[in-house]
């Protein structure tokens, strides 16, 4: 984020956050048998490489992955659930764990931003 001088202090404050949230979740998921593999958590065919109009409504405004690629978690041809809230898409895990775990408002990130 520096180096794209994206950094503010409310920027920052957020990305700590979540990464409290994830560590602690992590951390919860080791001791059982539920932590998937290392090779199961690659998102490289969920990348969105442009910025333009079309790539922006496809990413979800958490993580930023294509909402319209379907998981390697599930063995069937529906789409993973996703949803649309202020004219942004968002996969229905990454909206949950948002409001669930760090704040009641979604976040509407555009890919540049972060990328």
């Amino acid at each position: 984020m520096k180096s794209a001088a994206l950094s503010t202090d409310k920027l920052g404050q957020v990305l700590k956050d979540v990464d409290l949230v994830w560590n602690n979740l992590a951390a919860f998921l080791v001791g059982g048998n539920i932590m998937p593999d290392d090779n199961e958590l690659s998102f490289k065919n969920c990348l969105l490489k442009s910025d333009d109009a079309t790539s922006q409504m496809r990413s979800c405004g958490v993580c930023l992955l294509d909402v319209n690629v379907k998981s390697k978690d599930f063995n069937t041809e529906e789409e993973a659930s996703k949803l649309t809230y202020g004219g942004r898409q968002y996969h229905a895990t990454c909206a949950n764990f948002w409001v669930n775990c760090v704040d009641s408002m979604l976040p509407a990130l555009k890919l540049p931003e972060l990328l």
